[in-house]
């Protein structure tokens, strides 16, 4: 490489750290910074020539005014006003006439060479100032709070100027001016890394070819997994994909600020480009617009890539520059990357990110349930132990209370998750087994007035658990506050022990009691015996068992009652962590015998009788009888019936079951023969008969219903036999019986039984069970028999069969009752609680469903009949509703042009039906990039002013902002619509709260200077706004707005963040207004009465 182009790469890698230092200091300090910092000498001379070819100037403060004057007097001729900022600061209108008088005077020459359209200086902006506080002044924009009418246009002219000027005032503008001139001429504004694999040289050694030449080949970048994944998306169907790509990282421009330079677009077609990949400019506009306005989620690449990026010295001196900047995007970007920080162990750059400015204390944006935590909470459940030093090191708050936390758990296959508080970040931190950081939590800092965390009797239960003796001494010894509680209470740690494998610490615990005269555990006071069967070591339950253990008391330690003990986590710590086998969660606070009969322990369930346990006692509901049935053990059986066990026993019903989504729920109040019935045991059902069980209480329609839901066909026949009458064999009996065990040996069965009503058999809950199996045949011969036995079938028969069809996705069925007569418009009865062919075909989410909808709804003909036609008529009216609204719930924008390009009514109401909101067709298109829709249905008719839904409802317009399209928000405002309009009743959004709550950082601004009515400091809209920004981790776009209200209105009309967290109530979060409380609390009961 010859000597100049080492020079200039050598100056291209200082050009992001000189040019962040030439914006704030002389050249003469430049040059020391340079020199000091990064030994880099230059003379003054080179450094001139240097910046003049970078193009980098500093404007006086003659070369601004005269910049502003001459778009001032621009904008005067066009008849538009002008407001002034100067590096985000309004300047006064009368400060501004008299500066351009003063310095704003233009030669001739000057006035006819310099273009009002050159780039703005950095810094500088010009745009309309803010409608609103005229507009309110003079009365021409009150908005009502109690008011329900439809929102009506705005007087307001939403022209294409307008328009762009406004959207010169987001942060993306100001982003993209201060970009463009520090990128002209350089390639290199950012630099990727070096992924080359002879940088590595035990991956060198495997590519070495024949010839000994070394193949060019390249490490897979995490950069390059971003846009490879972002490209796959576009071709990929989310059903194969399992990572889901926000339409703003593929089509970017719907979702940018309008903007008259090009400059301030994303060239997607250079990012997509496969060869080349982007230039790194493009790439960090990408980055940096998609992670400011919260577009990027945490299951992609995106963030990885950007710490790939900042490996690079210059890349981390660039990013700083953009700080240094004060710009808005540059600190929703840092905020953003908090999470990401964390768990890459980040420490540089979480210190440039508090350096900025964040706030160590606020909320961080992360995926899922780790959203919505402080700092210092994420890097302790991640285990970050250097972020956790760090971070109290900085003034994180380690004494924090009430900690919320989600535990994913595991049970029946089923992922859920269970929601504790806990007391302090020692608790949290134990429950996981992170002793190391409880020591560093428990380290003083004098320097901060936040203090210690206090040691909890939880903190000790989870440092026996996990068998860490040193750590549970070292607590023990810290916490003398906590002595007298213990010793007065010992099972509190002893079940701790009993239930961990630890011998020493088992041993350990024993001993701090071993001077306790009134027991280990008097009744209803812990169960040290039930906790040391489950951790499988018989001689630790005999020990405590000698000593005057309990054999009936539960233990406390799983019961969320008892102190401050957290059941779902310890059960979590037992079952995932220790790898204990212990019963599902919801059997954790059950006496010993419970437990050994749930496991199956015969010698224990027989030691525990023999030595005096309760065969009939009853925890949560349940008799150990119950369990062994319900388990299909009929050892346990015979001995627990030998022993006295009562077999009609049955506490409670099927409503008392606990609350923990667990097996519980099917044995409790259940009695022992119906459960002997429902496991399909023939042999434990000889044996309680055996014990006289009083079978008298019970119908035959239950004995057979139970027996069905074995499906063992041997009992089924022995009930059937036993019938006294068959006056109670229904229709959904003879559906279990099909269902339970399949259609050949059900209709045997069904067959065995005598005068059975045929309207019964052949019912629609029969036909219902056929179309289950998918048994097309039998489906065909049923329906034939039928017709044979019953006579012509009404339409509405086959209609329910072809719906029930369509819910299944089994359309090949359909023709079946087409040519049985079925209309499939025609909703079945109401009992059946199923919709139309035509809206089940919709909801069943196959891809073949256009082209069945289009075959179905060509079968809707008109009737010949007068009356069926007025049904016809009006059943067509309302699919057309209710289908156009399913096909935009679902997502079936294809099935909705369908739709609209057949005449479909596109104004049908929002309404919400069981539980799920339908919004008009215009409200879900507004929610989609895709405006030719949109358009389309303004074209067609569909009104923009539609009020949203009562509960979880949205205007075209919030939702436009809401999802930051603004290409969608444009074509509404051209419409007439009010960024104003007021929100649905019950947890609806103002324009401006949606699209702070979903950080839409751009959105939030250009709504501010467009008049978001935002002005009281007691509003709700604003208070709403603020605290959902906040609450959600958008901390930039709280600033923003506080910062944007002192500047228009003053610091008088601002209320502190403080003061809104904790002054806001639930009411006022969930309700527009009081009146509206009144009108959901109404809509509730009217709904509850139907």
């Amino acid at each position: 490489m010859s000597k100049r182009a080492l020079e200039n790469r050598e100056w291209e890698n200082h050009r992001a750290e000189i040019v962040r230092l030439y914006e704030v200091k002389s050249l003469a300090e430049v040059m020391t910074a340079m020199r000091a910092s990064a030994g880099f000498v230059r003379t003054k001379c080179q450094y001139e020539r240097r910046l003049k070819a970078w193009r980098i100037n500093k404007y006086s403060k003659s070369d601004d005014w005269k910049f502003i004057a001459s778009r001032y007097h621009a904008r005067q001729l066009e008849g538009r006003q002008t407001a002034v900022e100067i590096r985000g600061e309004m300047i006064a209108d009368r400060k501004v006439r008299k500066e351009i008088a003063r310095q704003g005077y233009e030669t001739t020459l000057e006035r006819l060479t310099y273009h009002p359209r050159l780039p703005t200086p950095p810094g500088i902006r010009l745009y309309p100032p803010p409608r609103s506080p005229v507009a309110v002044e003079n009365g021409l924009e009150k908005v009502s709070d109690t008011s329900r009418s439809l929102p009506q246009p705005t007087p307001m002219a939403w022209t294409e100027s307008l328009l762009l000027d406004l959207a010169e005032a987001t942060p993306w503008h100001q982003f993209a001016v201060t970009i463009r001139p520090m990128s002209i001429g350089s390639d290199n504004l950012l630099t990727f890394p070096d992924n080359r694999i002879d940088d590595h040289p035990i991956l060198t050694s495997t590519l070495n070819t024949d010839n000994g030449d070394l193949i060019n080949a390249t490490k897979r970048s995490k950069i390059r997994e971003w846009y490879d994944d972002i490209l796959c998306s576009q071709y990929i169907t989310s059903e194969l994909s399992n990572v889901w790509i926000h339409p703003a990282c593929i089509h970017p421009t719907n979702y940018l600020p309008l903007s008259r330079n090009a400059a301030s677009q994303i060239d997607t077609k250079t990012v997509l480009e496969l060869t080349t990949r982007c230039s790194p400019v493009e790439f960090l506009k990408h980055a940096m617009y998609l992670i400011s306005n919260n577009f990027d989620n945490y299951n992609n690449n995106l963030g990885s890539a950007i710490f790939e990026l900042l490996r690079v010295y210059q890349n981390r001196s660039f990013l700083q520059h953009l700080i240094d900047q004060k710009l808005v995007s540059a600190a929703g970007f840092l905020e953003k990357l908090v999470f990401p920080a964390i768990k890459d162990s980040n420490i540089s750059l979480l210190k440039m990110i508090i350096d900025s400015g964040w706030s160590i204390q606020g909320k961080t944006l992360g995926p899922g349930n780790l959203s919505g935590k402080t700092a210092l909470q994420l890097s302790i459940e991640m285990d970050r132990e250097d972020v956790v030093e760090f971070l109290l090191n900085q003034g994180a708050n380690g004494n924090e209370s009430r900690i919320p936390k989600q535990t994913q758990l595991l049970q029946n296959h089923h992922h859920w998750f269970h929601s504790s508080n806990y007391e302090n970040f020692l608790e949290l931190a134990a429950s996981s087994g992170r002793f190391t950081l409880v020591r560093k939590l428990l380290i003083p800092r004098p320097q901060f007035t936040h203090g210690n965390p206090q040691i909890t009797i939880v903190v000790l239960q989870f440092a026996i658990l996990y068998g860490d003796l040193e750590s549970f001494r070292f607590l023990l010894a810290r916490a003398q506050e906590l002595h007298p509680q213990v010793q007065a209470e010992p099972w509190m740690l002893l079940e701790a022990a009993s239930v961990q494998r630890s011998h020493a610490m088992f041993s350990e615990v024993l001993e701090l009691f071993s001077t306790t005269t009134h027991g280990l555990n008097p009744a209803g006071m812990g169960g040290v015996l039930a906790a040391a069967y489950m951790s499988q070591d018989l001689d630790r339950v005999k020990i405590l068992h000698d000593i005057g253990a309990s054999l009936t008391t539960v233990p406390g330690i799983f019961t969320d009652n008892t102190h401050d003990c957290r059941n779902y986590d310890i059960g979590y710590v037992l079952n995932f962590e220790l790898q204990i086998e212990s019963p599902p969660f919801c059997f954790l606070p059950m006496s010993i015998l419970h437990l050994a009969t749930e496991r199956d322990d015969i010698d224990t369930v027989a030691f525990l009788i023999y030595n005096g346990a309760d065969v009939n006692q009853s925890c949560r509901y349940l008799s150990p009888l119950q369990i062994a049935v319900y388990r299909r053990n009929k050892i346990i059986v015979q001995v627990l019936l030998e022993a006295g066990a009562d077999v009609d026993m049955a506490v409670g019903d099927i409503d008392h079951h606990p609350r923990e989504y667990c097996d519980l729920e099917l044995i409790v109040g259940r009695p022992t023969v119906r459960l002997a019935l429902e496991s399909g045991s023939d042999v434990i059902l000889e044996t309680l008969l055996q014990y006289g069980p009083n079978i008298a209480r019970f119908t035959d329609y239950d004995l057979l219903h139970w027996a069905i839901q074995g499906k063992n066909s041997k009992l089924v026949n022995r009930v059937i036999q036993n019938f006294k009458t068959t006056a109670n064999v229904s229709s959904d009996i003879l559906a279990d019986c099909v269902i339970n065990l399949g259609c050949h040996i059900g209709f045997q069965i069904i067959s065995e039984i005598t005068d059975l009503d045929p309207a019964v058999f052949y019912s629609v809950e029969v036909m219902y069970a056929i179309i289950f199996h998918h048994d097309s045949s039998c489906l065909q011969g049923f329906l034939k028999e039928a017709r044979t036995i019953l006579g012509d079938l009404p339409s509405i028969y086959a209609a329910s069969g072809m719906a029930f069809a369509c819910t299944m996705g089994y359309f090949d069925l359909l023709n079946i009752f087409l040519d049985a007569g079925a209309r499939p418009y025609e909703t079945p009865a109401r009992q059946f609680h199923i919709r139309c062919a035509l809206v089940e075909l919709v909801y069943a989410r196959k891809t073949s469903a256009l082209d069945v909808l289009s075959t179905l709804i060509n079968a809707c003909d008109r009737p010949e009949r007068e009356d069926d036609e007025l049904i016809w008529k009006t059943a067509l009216f309302e699919i057309s509703n209710s289908l156009l609204q399913a096909s935009f719930e679902g997502r079936r924008h294809d099935l909705a042009a369908y739709l609209v390009s057949l005449g479909a009514e596109l104004n049908a109401p929002a309404i919400v039906i069981l539980g799920t909101t339908f919004h008009t067709a215009l409200q879900y298109s507004a929610q989609f990039p895709n405006e030719s829709l949109l358009e389309l249905l303004l074209y067609k008719g569909a009104t923009p002013f539609a009020s949203p839904a009562i509960s979880h409802g949205a205007t075209a317009t919030q939702f436009a902002a809401i999802s930051g399209n603004f290409k969608n928000l444009s074509i509404l405002l051209k419409h007439g619509v009010d960024i104003n309009e007021p929100p649905g009743d019950h947890e609806g959004r103002t324009a401006i709260e949606g699209a702070a709550e979903h950080g839409r950082l751009d959105m939030v601004r250009f709504l501010l200077e467009a008049g978001a009515n935002v002005k009281s400091k007691t509003s709700y809209n604003y208070r709403r706004t603020i605290y959902r920004a906040w609450e959600n981790g958008h901390g930039t776009i709280c600033q923003m707005i506080q910062n944007w209200k002192a500047q228009r209105y003053g610091l008088d009309e601002c209320e502190s963040l403080e003061t809104i967290v904790r002054t806001i109530t639930e009411d006022e979060l969930d309700f527009e207004s009081p009146a509206a409380k009144i009108r959901y609390l109404e809509w509730r009961y009217q709904q509850s009465q139907n």
